[in-house]
This record gives structure tokens, C-alpha cells and sequence, in this order.
């Protein structure tokens, strides 16, 4: 699957597509994910 068009956030704060192989996640910590699609 590409990635291309997804967002991730972290307690409210985007992560870069840049470091998302070094970011680490903690206990209870929020995680939002989100893809783009086209429609019409």
C-alpha cells in the first residue's frame, strides 16, 4: 500500500512523513491517521 496522501498526528501534533521510521510511540498516547480520497 502507498503512502502517498496519509497524515499521521501524535498527541495532537503532525509527524513529518520524514520521521516517521524514528518516531516512537508512547502508552496512551493519541494517534490520528488520516487518508486522502477522491470522490465525486
Amino acid at each position: 500500500m502507498s503512502d502517498d496522501g496519509i497524515a499521521i498526528a501524535l498527541a495532537n501534533n503532525v509527524v513529518p512523513k520524514s520521521e516517521w521510521d524514528t518516531t516512537c510511540l508512547r502508552e496512551n498516547q493519541n494517534i490520528l491517521i488520516i487518508k486522502a480520497t477522491q470522490g465525486g
